[in-house]
């Protein structure tokens, strides 16, 4: 098995790996939240976003609480929620900020605006990856 190392704790590949899957499914559904927002409650696409992101994120929490970082749930709930909250929100920030950026000096990247959501989804999910391993989610 193959063994990516740090300062403080082993993390596997498998964990990482289990950590992309739950971003998949959470980005289901979110997306198909927000598809029935727009569809079927008449939603500007803004809007919904503000309906479709609360049940994903805390799906994703959950998720990565139980089965991504298996010592998670050793944690207090509120306490590890709101960091977590933080991280996913600074996440937020860093993934739109590189999306506008790519899009702005690279329009004509390959799969246009999926490219660069691409791009900056990639990135953000390491760094995303790393802060809730390594505060939300660490060891008690």
């Amino acid at each position: 098995m193959i063994h990516l190392r740090d300062s403080q704790n082993r993390v596997t590949l498998p964990q990482f790996a289990r950590f992309i899957v739950v971003g998949v499914v959470v980005f289901l559904l979110d997306a198909l939240i927000l598809m029935a927002a727009i569809s079927f409650a008449s939603m500007g696409p803004l809007t919904a976003r503000l309906f479709s992101f609360p049940p994903a994120f805390l799906l994703t929490w959950s998720l990565n609480r139980y089965w991504t970082f298996t010592d998670g749930h050793l944690k207090p709930s509120g306490k590890q929620l709101t960091t977590y909250f933080i991280i996913q929100a600074a996440g937020f920030f860093v993934n739109y900020t590189i999306y506008a950026t790519t899009l702005k000096y690279s329009p004509n990247i390959v799969g246009g605006p999926i490219g660069a959501l691409v791009i900056a989804t990639g990135f953000v999910a390491l760094q995303s990856f790393l802060l809730a391993k390594h505060f939300a989610f660490s060891k008690p």
